[in-house]
């Protein structure tokens, strides 16, 4: 509990308005997921007579209301020389990039020097996508782009399958936990100028692709044991 306390804390104080946003949705999935269910009547109940109770206290209201407001300020008008312009510009850069290299991305490592030596848009000093998706994108292409979002999707909805259908509470828990970090890292993503020489970050992504053949295994193990009882059955 108190490194979640910690985390959040930690998240409101770095003003990041994509991870904010993706922490929103990212418990928004994990609320609708987990309490989705006729057997968690009585949770539902304990949540509407705490928002019930929170409604007797407007003043309270009001404060975290205007606190998100004020963070999720994204100004998607985008004036001159400001983040959003530069954000923008570098997204063009990128698309630019990938055109001139007939959708084969400018290789891994590349993109500063393009971004710095023949980028058209301005965007100041900064050379860094700061957008992981188009990062993989312009490096690496539509080809290799195409595979990671096939991959990403795959390993989703194998996640949300295992939630759903395996009887286990280690597996169950584990799977509900990478599926919301998989939807917030969707957004939490665009916000850091660069996420590929982040270690931890592929940590991660060890453990989540680990998991996720962990899972594969014991599905295939599941579906041996149904055959041989049917078969000793007939």
């Amino acid at each position: 509990m108190g490194t979640i306390v910690s985390s959040i804390t930690l998240l409101i104080r770095t003003d990041s308005r994509a991870n904010i946003l993706g922490f929103l949705i990212a418990a928004g999935a994990f609320t609708l997921l987990y309490y989705f269910n006729v057997k968690n009547l009585k949770k539902f109940i304990l949540i509407g007579i705490s928002l019930s109770i929170l409604a007797l206290y407007p003043s309270l209201l009001g404060s975290i209301f205007d606190l998100l407001s004020q963070k999720l300020q994204f100004g998607f008008v985008a004036s001159e020389g400001s983040s959003m312009e530069i954000r923008i510009n570098l997204i063009k850069n990128g698309f630019l990039f990938l055109a001139q290299t007939f959708g084969f991305g400018t290789g891994a490592g590349n993109i500063e020097y393009w971004m710095a030596n023949k980028g058209v848009f301005y965007a100041g000093d900064i050379t860094d996508m700061h957008n992981w998706w188009m990062e993989l994108l312009v490096g690496y292409g539509i080809i290799i782009f195409t595979g990671y979002l096939w991959m990403y999707i795959t390993m989703a909805r194998g996640f949300y399958t295992a939630y759903r259908q395996i009887e286990d509470k280690f597996i169950q828990s584990v799977s509900l936990g990478l599926l919301c970090c998989m939807i917030e890292f969707v957004l939490g993503s665009i916000s850091s100028s660069s996420n590929i020489q982040t270690e931890w970050l592929w940590v991660f992504w060890g453990l989540v692709i680990a998991m996720y053949h962990y899972i594969d295994i014991i599905a295939r193990q599941r579906q041996c044991l149904e055959c041989s009882k049917e078969k000793t059955e007939v």
